[in-house]
């Protein structure tokens, strides 16, 4: 959807994708963009750990994969991630 801040937009996008996944709880996710959000929180990245004694650099999964393979797991219900703020 798109048009002017305050029209309903996002409010529409959750009512339909309840409608599709027929209300299951964890099968509807909404991920905000922001100017701050970046492609290692979205998709994957390397992640600062800390331990007492040393500093890792793990890859880890973002939003998009862990929801995807939360979707393969339980493929007979359906799944709808909604994008809000996609210009940014």
């Amino acid at each position: 959807f798109q048009g002017v801040p305050g029209t309903g937009k996002t409010h529409v996008a959750r009512s339909l994708a309840r409608l599709l996944t027929h209300d299951r709880p964890g099968c509807v996710r909404l991920v905000q963009f922001h100017p701050a959000y970046s492609y290692e929180e979205f998709v994957e990245g390397i992640r600062v750990r800390s331990a007492e004694t040393e500093v890792t650099y793990p890859v880890e999964d973002g939003v998009l994969a862990e929801f995807a393979a939360q979707a393969v797991a339980r493929p007979s219900e359906p799944h709808v991630l909604i994008v809000d703020e996609l210009n940014r």
